[in-house]
């Protein structure tokens, strides 16, 4: 009786020392991926949300998306910046170092560095919502004065013509406030990862909450 006792004792004692193993297990994995998923989002690809709609109708508000960190910036990209400390914006890159950008009667058009004729920009994203159509912001039906890309800058706009705040308004953006170039790949996609980055996102909201409450 006293054996059975012991030997029953001894199982309970080795399933506990099995549990507390996959516990232990499951601990170290979830730990690695953290550290992976940090280092990843800081140095190569990093999700992002769209608010508001000045790229529509390419992009929508709500929109998640994946930045490359690694990607050079080039003519036609789309852009995740710095505004300041607090604010970011997502616009597109119409012009780069030594570019020259204007528009003629709302037309785009951009002279490349190094070259001296002016071509229009062949903008397909370019989206309107009222008319006149062209470069114009809101009802300020002035062109885009000549404007030459400065080192370490660009020019940006919001593909919605008529409702962004860019270089516009803004003048130009330097390039160090870049946080990461949108992919084809992952504006073409975003829908397949959506559901996902926004249980990730109920998630970190809730581990705010509870911090916040302590």
């Amino acid at each position: 009786m006293a054996f059975s006792e012991l030997s029953r004792t001894r199982l309970l004692r080795e399933e506990e020392k099995e549990r507390l193993a996959i516990v232990d297990y499951l601990l170290i994995f979830l730990l690695i991926f953290m550290i992976a998923n940090i280092v990843v989002q800081s140095y190569f690809i990093a999700p992002v949300k769209v608010e508001g709609n000045s790229m529509n109708v390419t992009l929508q508000n709500g929109d998640w998306l994946y930045m490359s960190k690694t990607k050079e910036p080039e003519v036609g990209d789309v852009v995740v910046f710095a505004r300041n400390k607090e604010v970011n914006y997502i616009k597109r890159i119409i012009a780069l170092e030594g570019d020259s950008v204007r528009s003629v009667k709302g037309v785009l058009q951009i002279k490349k560095k190094g070259e001296d004729s002016w071509v229009n920009f062949d903008d397909e994203h370019a989206y309107y919502f009222r008319k006149p159509y062209g470069t114009y912001m809101g009802y300020n039906l002035k062109d885009i004065p000549e404007i030459k890309v400065g080192k370490g800058q660009m020019f940006v706009l919001g593909d919605n013509r008529w409702d962004s705040q860019d270089s516009r308004a803004i003048g130009l953006i330097d390039t160090d406030t870049i946080l990461g170039i949108v992919p084809e790949w992952s504006i073409k996609h975003r829908d397949k990862y959506a559901g996902y980055l926004n249980f990730v996102e109920k998630i970190n909201d809730w581990f705010a909450k509870i911090k916040k409450d302590k």
